[in-house]
């Protein structure tokens, strides 16, 4: 509390002298932003951090990009693409695309990243993620055929999300593959790097990036020039005295207290992420209450999730109350039900028709990011007489409390893995395994049934069936969507439909 004493008063008192310093970098067409994390490498293959990816997105491309404004593919590296057949994509490529280094892209680039990828010696991280892929073919300079492993209906949203394109004679050249990201982050995207060392980043638009679309546009900021702070107050002073030009926040008294400033603004990404509560269904906890279907209903219907979760998370009208488990943006969602309506006194009902007329106790299990949240549901919960309490846990502490079944109801977020897709919440949440609190084996048939074709409506009839049976069996409530939150410059402008982990692209931004 004296912490965020102190950062309202530094910054309510510092704002006037803002304007005057973010005017300056609006002239010069600069972008200032302090780093939570340091960067040790700019491409996503080395890491998972959410501010790498949004330094990946900025200097490298993909084959195709996903445009989340229309939920339709659109070109970038590739300038068109077809399916032969249910495991073969063919792409034609952009002519006259460099490297920023002046080198020319073609599909020898493209053939190289993806024998890398497929390497099983490659020893990435994410290596799964490319799993789909079994190889890429060269038909001539500029056209690439992409060769999965059976039906992946998945492949064209990690050839955009999740596979940038690397110059096969710079990245060749390294024993250590992640030197590259780490010594010539060389890439085809909208920006170029100019400066990159641990204590200083900066960016330069690309002159040359010829091949931008609605989708993923060249630049419109001149520079970004970034700095470690990962201190929250010092990233406050530094936005109110105009150092920086905007911040993330995920505290919600924070970002209203700064978007009340009459420098400052707020904007939220409606992203990929949504909070929900998960209830053991299935017995594994040993909390018999909870294998009743009634009690399930009652507990979804004790909690006024708009309110509850608008109550804590920043984002104002962007914090919605999904009615599934997968939202509009995810390919192939589609669903007939609802969860049950806010109703205590039909959730009491329901308690006593169970056999629990005085209710009953259960622990809540939250993790990090969402104990705020699983307090504010607690509280509701009791309210119909539900004696919640909540376990503030780590994440450490979760994933061995998960693996013991000891978990009665989880408090927790998913960001779809980042990839918008209807089979990531359900293969998160729903497939065999330590995370699997519901033993439902109709919804895990559907999983496999939904992964097994490429036929987008086929898709959507399958999902729907397991989403609606998720909502029927009150298995996981779907609380709200969490945004992606930043407090910034007034005068700036950011894309809220931004499809990257970090909730922003430096492409996007522009200063009005």
């Amino acid at each position: 509390m004296q912490g965020k004493r102190l950062a309202t008063m530094l910054a309510t008192c510092m704002l006037a002298c803002a304007a005057g310093a973010a005017n300056a970098q609006k002239a010069k067409n600069t972008l200032r932003i302090g780093l939570v994390e340091p960067i040790s490498s700019m491409i996503l293959y080395d890491g998972p951090n959410p501010e790498v990816g949004m330094f990946s997105r900025g200097l490298f491309d993909p084959l195709l990009c996903f445009d989340n404004r229309t939920g339709k593919f659109a070109p970038n590296l590739a300038s068109s693409w077809k399916w032969l057949d249910d495991q073969t994509l063919e792409l034609k490529l952009h002519t006259g695309v460099k490297f920023h280094d002046g080198s020319a892209f073609d599909a020898d680039d493209v053939i190289y990243t993806f024998g890398w990828l497929t390497d099983p010696n490659n020893g990435l991280r994410f290596a799964e993620n490319y799993a789909p892929f079994k190889r890429a073919e060269k038909i001539d300079q500029y056209t690439v055929r992409i060769h999965t492993n059976g039906p992946a209906p998945t492949a064209m949203l990690r050839l955009a999300y999740s596979t940038p394109i690397v110059p096969s004679d710079l990245h060749g050249k390294y024993q250590n593959k992640g030197d590259f990201g780490r010594k010539t982050p060389i890439g085809t995207g909208p920006f170029k790097v100019e400066t990159f060392n641990t204590d200083r980043i900066v960016l330069v638009r690309n002159p040359d990036y010829t091949h931008g679309t609605p989708c993923k546009p060249a630049a419109r900021v001149a520079r970004v020039e970034a700095v470690p702070m990962p201190d929250t107050q010092t990233q406050i002073a530094n936005l109110a005295t105009g150092n920086i030009d905007f911040i993330k926040v995920s505290d919600k008294a924070q970002a209203d207290m700064l978007a009340k400033q009459p420098t400052l603004k707020m904007s939220a990404n409606e992203g990929l992420t949504f909070q929900f509560m998960a209830i053991d269904s299935a017995g594994r906890s040993g909390n018999a209450a909870l294998s009743n279907l009634k009690v399930r209903q009652a507990m979804a219907m004790a909690v006024n999730r708009t309110l509850v979760a608008r109550s804590v998370t920043p984002g104002g009208d962007a914090v919605v109350a999904p009615d599934a488990l997968c939202l509009p943006i995810h390919r192939a969602c589609a669903y007939s039900t609802k969860p049950p309506a806010y109703d205590p006194a039909a959730a009491k009902k329901l308690l006593a028709e169970a056999g629990y007329p005085n209710g009953f106790d259960v622990e809540l299990t939250a993790t990090p990011g969402s104990t705020g949240l699983a307090e504010a549901v607690a509280g509701e919960l009791r309210k119909v007489g539900i004696r919640a309490k909540v376990d503030r846990i780590t994440f450490a502490g979760y994933r061995e409390k998960q693996r013991q079944g000891k978990q009665q109801v989880l408090v927790s977020l998913w960001t779809s893995g980042g990839l918008p897709d209807a089979s990531s919440p359900v293969q998160f949440l729903f497939a065999p395994g330590a995370r699997d609190y519901w033993h439902d084996k109709q919804i895990q048939a559907w999983m496999k049934e939904g992964m097994a074709t490429t036929d987008e409506e086929r898709r959507e009839a399958i999902y729907k069936k397991a989403y609606d049976r998720a909502n029927e069996q009150a298995y996981v409530v779907p609380l709200s969507t969490k945004p992606d939150v930043f407090i910034h410059n007034r005068d700036l402008v950011l894309d809220k439909t931004s499809g990257g982990v970090y909730g922003l692209d430096f492409y996007e931004v522009h200063w009005k």
